[in-house]
């Protein structure tokens, strides 16, 4: 069985002594390396910085009043008309 051959990227960096003997001595109690260890916690950082900005988190309160405008939606006044008429077209790509 073949297995698709990712193409590889290179990132360089500079840091401190001091942060690097820090995560080399981290690289060393979880028996990885170095790059291992960068590259596994650098992209659980960056999944977790993307989700908490990317997703909406609201409080029970919230969910109950956005569930009831959602089955309930409040008549379209003029000014939310106005709003809707100066938006872009959508295109369909």
């Amino acid at each position: 069985m073949q297995q698709a051959m990712q193409e590889m990227a290179r990132i360089n960096m500079r840091i401190n002594e001091m942060d690097k003997q820090s995560i080399m001595r981290a690289a060393s109690l979880e028996n990885t390396s170095l790059s291992e260890f960068m590259i596994r916690h650098s992209t659980i950082s960056a999944k977790e910085v993307i989700e908490k900005h990317e997703r909406i988190r609201l409080s029970e309160a919230d969910t109950s009043l956005m569930m009831e405008l959602l089955d309930n939606p409040p008549k379209i006044n003029q000014k939310l008309q106005t709003a809707i008429a100066s938006l872009p077209p959508l295109h369909n790509d």
